[in-house]
C-alpha cells in the first residue's frame, strides 16, 4: 500500500490571527465566555458536592440515629435513600 500525502500550504505571514492570541476581534469576548463557562462549572461542582453531603448526612441521620423514632416509616424512608443513592449511578 502506498503511503498518500497531503500537501500543505505555507506558513504566511499575512494569515488571519489566531483566536489565542490577543489580535483576534472576538479575543476579549471569548475570553469572558471561558470565564463564564469556569465559573458556572465551579457552582455546579460546589453544588453536587453540597448534595453528596447531604445525601451523606441525611442517610447516617435516617437510617442511624433516627431509625427507632421512625417505626413504620423506616421502610419508607430507607426505600427513598437507597433510591437516592442509585440514582447517583
Amino acid at each position: 500500500m502506498a503511503a498518500v500525502t497531503v500537501p500543505m500550504p505555507a506558513a504566511n505571514s499575512e494569515a488571519a490571527p489566531s483566536p489565542a492570541s490577543g489580535d483576534h476581534p472576538w479575543a476579549a469576548a471569548e475570553k469572558r465566555l471561558n470565564r463564564f463557562v469556569r465559573a458556572v462549572a465551579l457552582v455546579e461542582r460546589m453544588g453536587n458536592g453540597l448534595g453528596t453531603l447531604a445525601f451523606t448526612w441525611a442517610t447516617v441521620v435516617v437510617l442511624g440515629g433516627f431509625s427507632t423514632d421512625l417505626r413504620e416509616d423506616f421502610w419508607y424512608a430507607t426505600a427513598i435513600v437507597f433510591l437516592e443513592a442509585f440514582r447517583s449511578f
